[in-house]
């Protein structure tokens, strides 16, 4: 009897091994199947320095007392900041306004600031006013202004007949006597009419490039309401250039007969000079005064100046902004993009009208060419909350061609703030950050923070402003100053990018009869690894995780439709791909299907057989009734023994 029971024991053992064998054997087909943690998006924090007055009060003496306005700021390759901006305070120089600049410095933080529209070798001859300066550094560290100017010469001067003037420091000499670049070409002084708004760059070759808004007579000049854009370009070893009009005459056709003002000039890495300005030319998008566009050309060495086109309006032959579009700024990236910011008062959802502007983007690739307008000052997660005037906006793009920009703000409380957002290809805008006021907690600037603008230094923005703020350096009511403040780990956290965009394909047959195919995708840049999910009967499950390799073989799914994605992952997020629809339709012995999206007991079975997370395939199944048939023989055939 007890070697009987040891038989039947032996048995049973043997056939649990070999059926236990089976589904260790199996079960690493589906190795990849382990279970993987997805990480969650982080996109990093952002913090921005208190501000800091650098207009005034330098070593605690508070000595300027009247308007600050219109500051620009550019870094060089030492890490420096310089910084221009317009100022209506008297001193040696006069009660007319001058040009200021001033330095900053990790090691000295900002100097005091001196004028350089005026004074040369101590002599003060500028006694017209200057505004709204412009500049730009040269690899060797020279800076370069710009400006317009009321001051009376030889040029000629006055209200009617303002100037753009031009100095520049060079290191080791200091700062040069001012130079008049839109009149006086070979001998000859031609423009007698206002010149205004200048712009400057400075391409890899050391030449200077600039261009503004200029009412000059010529064949260009339709009417007393038309004024131009005008360029000139200055050489090494050459000079100053005579002026081109860049705004109109393309192919000799004047055909801009509206005002072309406020115009905004950089140069890419290759040396294509890209111009864009507020055009009031009307024609198909419209135009006039209440309907300005955002216009845009560029010079490139084979075909020199092109037209004009409207970039404000017109996407896919539609013209629907029929508001004022003004204030442009521009930058290009790495690859040739060019990304553009105006202030708006188009109506939407977004509200709109002149209480209302927004501040609207768009951007141009060699493939797509200009894309749709963006609103980015209001709208951000589908609600519209910004009910204020959002205007005067400033864009730069750093060394990853994330995309800043910021601009002033009046639906942040009574007063105007500086705010701030930056996109990036994966990211998409950020919720506007206001960054003049409410540092640590507190806010304490109830004045008008206007004419931003911002430069990058070492992974760092810079923004500087104009400030009419209470405190120890405001005189008067009349006393605007320059205010800066740093913005850190914004460019740290758009170069921690989630994973970029993909597609997914299948060489799987409509429906597929075999149940076998495979799964391939593109590269999604940036992953580390991927994943692959579908979903059946409103129920999304996970296939297969921590794939290095673009292209899986699925096997073992049960009939039925399945909707495929793969999920690109990293440590900062995860990103999704398109989704495929596949139907697995494989033939049963007796030559019919199943349908899964019935759910029947049957369907329920294949799922819970082959539900693609590790378990084994129906053929192995019925090696398994197998064992158990052996074993049940075994067991009666003991007990007739015993009978």
């Amino acid at each position: 009897m007890l070697k009987k029971r040891k038989t039947i024991f032996t048995i049973c053992l043997v056939s649990f091994l070999f059926f236990s064998n089976l589904l260790v054997g199996h079960s690493q087909i589906f190795a990849d199947f382990k279970p993987n943690k997805l990480i969650q998006t982080n996109d990093g924090g952002l913090f921005y320095s208190n501000a800091t007055i650098i207009s005034d009060g330098h070593n605690g003496i508070f000595w300027n007392d009247d308007i600050c306005a219109s500051p620009k700021l550019v870094a060089d390759n030492e890490g420096r900041i310089h910084a221009v901006w317009h100022d209506y305070t008297a001193g040696p120089w006069g009660t007319d306004i001058e040009i200021m600049y001033s330095i900053y410095t990790k090691k000295t933080g900002w100097t005091y600031p001196i004028v350089i529209s005026d004074g040369y070798n101590g002599s003060y001859w500028n006694g017209g006013e200057s505004y709204c300066p412009s500049l730009a550094v040269d690899d060797d560290g020279g800076v370069h202004v710009v400006w317009f100017d009321y001051s009376e010469g030889f040029w000629g001067g006055g209200w009617d007949d303002p100037e753009i003037m031009y100095v520049k420091f060079v290191p080791g000499y200091g700062w040069s006597n001012v130079t008049i670049i839109s009149d006086m070409y070979d001998g000859s002084y031609w423009n007698h009419e206002q010149s205004k708004d200048p712009s400057l760059d400075i391409d890899n070759e050391g030449c200077i490039h600039v261009v503004w808004e200029d009412w000059t007579d010529g064949s260009w000049r339709k009417d007393d309401s038309d004024c131009e854009i005008m360029y000139v370009k200055y050489t090494p070893e050459i000079g100053w250039s005579n002026i081109t009009i860049v705004s109109d005459g393309y192919k000799n056709s004047y055909w801009n007969s509206g005002r072309s003002i406020d115009p905004c000039l950089t140069i890419d890495k290759k040396g294509t000079i890209h111009v864009v300005w507020q055009d009031e030319t009307t024609s198909s998008w419209g135009g006039g005064f209440e309907d300005s566009e955002i216009m845009y050309t560029q010079f490139n060495a084979q075909e020199g100046w092109l037209n004009a086109t409207v970039i404000s309006d017109g996407y896919g032959g539609i013209y629907w902004n029929n508001g004022k579009s003004r204030y442009p700024s521009l930058d290009t990236d790495t690859k040739g993009g060019i990304h553009v910011v105006w202030e708006d008062e188009t109506m939407g959802p977004w509200g709109g009208g002149p209480g209302d502007l927004e501040i609207m983007y768009t951007q141009f690739n060699a493939q797509e060419g200009w894309s749709n307008v963006t609103i980015i000052s209001d709208g951000y997660g589908g609600s519209y909350q910004n009910g204020g005037e959002s205007g005067n906006p400033q864009i730069v793009l750093d060394e990853y061609d994330g995309v800043h920009v910021v601009w002033d703000d009046k639906s942040y409380g009574l007063d105007s703030e500086i705010v701030y957002c930056r996109l990036d290809d994966y990211l998409g805008w950020t919720y506007p950050l206001v960054v003049s006021d409410g540092y640590g907690g507190t806010y304490w600037n109830n004045g008008t923070s206007s004419y931003p603008t911002l430069t990058i230094n070492n992974g760092k923005l810079y923004v500087a402003w104009s400030d009419n703020t209470f405190g120890p350096w405001r005189d008067n009511e009349n006393d605007y100053e320059i205010m800066t403040s740093i913005i850190e780990n914004s460019i740290e956290s758009i170069n921690q990018r989630i994973p970029g965009a993909f597609s997914l394909s299948s060489d799987a047959d409509t429906p597929d009869e075999d149940g076998i195919f495979n799964l391939k995708w593109t590269k999604s840049e940036y992953a580390e690894e991927y994943s692959i999910h579908y979903e059946k009967n409103n129920t999304i499950e996970e296939y297969a995780t921590g794939l290095l390799e673009r292209t899986y073989t699925v096997i073992g799914l049960s009939n039925g439709n399945y909707t495929f994605h793969i999920k690109a992952h990293n440590q900062f997020g995860s990103t999704s791909s398109n989704k495929l629809n596949i139907s697995i339709n494989v033939p049963s012995s007796d030559n019919t299907t199943s349908d899964s999206d019935d759910t029947t007991d049957e369907d329920t079975t294949d799922d819970d057989i082959n539900d693609g997370n590790g378990s084994i395939s129906l053929g192995n199944w019925y090696l398994g009734f197998l064992s158990l048939a052996i074993i049940g023989i075994s067991i009666i055939t003991v007990y007739r023994q015993r009978k």
